[in-house]
């Protein structure tokens, strides 16, 4: 029986690994090069623009005014709607997840 082409290269995809994209537990940026981690540290499960200049992580707060001010600037929209989108962006992210707001 003869393999048509389509079925062949499904059968050679089947064998290839499938690599997964790491990205930023803290944003969700893709994680690329070694210049996408603090300090190049390829170690570490956050982005430089989620990190203080001595490589930790940001707390919650600190992600949350970043990127409310990323979302306003980008988008054009006021403070408030930002900041509630922001929140639900974060909330689904990896470092955030189990955060319980206290307000």
């Amino acid at each position: 029986m003869r393999r048509s082409a389509y079925g062949y290269l499904r059968a050679k995809e089947a064998d290839l690994p499938i690599k997964k994209a790491k990205t930023c537990i803290a944003c969700g940026l893709p994680l690329e090069r070694a210049e996408d981690y603090p300090l190049g540290d390829e170690t570490k499960k956050y982005c430089k623009y989620c990190a203080h200049p001595d490589g930790t992580m940001q707390s919650y707060e600190e992600k949350l005014a970043a990127m409310t001010q990323f979302i306003q600037d980008v988008q054009g929209v006021d403070e408030a709607a930002a900041q509630e989108f922001a929140r639900k962006l974060m909330a689904d992210l990896p470092a955030w997840r189990k955060r319980v707001e206290v307000e």
